[in-house]
């Protein structure tokens, strides 16, 4: 294993993309933000970008 550098968004953004767990951000009012693709597979929903 190596060691890569990232800064905090970056580093953030690899766990989110990257965790074998869902992961959701969600609003206070309890809007979807985003998920990540192991909760799009969990629940077989797929974002498709516009």
């Amino acid at each position: 294993m190596h060691r890569v550098n990232l800064n905090q968004q970056s580093f953030n953004q690899q766990v989110f993309e990257h965790a074998p767990f869902g992961i959701a951000l969600i609003s206070p009012d309890g809007l979807i933000l985003t998920v990540n693709p192991a909760i799009e597979q969990m629940f077989g929903y797929y974002h498709r970008s516009a």
